[in-house]
């Protein structure tokens, strides 16, 4: 059931479920989304939303912003804000380079009190 986290959301916080503002959503704080347990649940903005959002499928490295680059033979850290991508520089090692995104997502994340999920 996909509205079934909504309603649970609602119901256990007394919430009117036609009267929750449209600019807000009921996010999985784990990713999971059969994961409908209330620790698991909180009302943010589409933007915490999306800055939630774990790597994407066509990911190679295993880790949420870090990819291989083929010409300069390194692994490089890059993070979206504002709908811009930031490169977080070159690595020869892949640690560093989750080290770099996770560091740039906690220091966005004090600043505007977003939610990046940390690779």
């Amino acid at each position: 059931m996909t509205l079934g986290h909504r309603i649970l959301y609602c119901n256990y916080y007394d919430i009117d479920y036609l009267s929750l503002p449209k600019n807000l959503q009921i996010d999985h704080i784990n990713g999971v989304k059969d994961d409908n347990r209330i620790v698991n649940l909180r009302l943010v903005t589409n933007k915490m939303n999306c800055g939630n959002k774990g790597k994407h499928k066509n990911n190679t490295s295993g880790i949420k912003g870090v990819s291989w680059n083929k010409q300069h033979e390194k692994w490089v850290a890059h993070i979206r804000h504002h709908k811009k991508r930031i490169h977080l520089g070159y690595y020869d090692d892949i640690e560093q380079a989750r080290r770099a995104y996770n560091l740039k997502a906690q220091e966005l994340n004090e600043l505007e009190n977003t939610i990046y999920r940390l690779s």
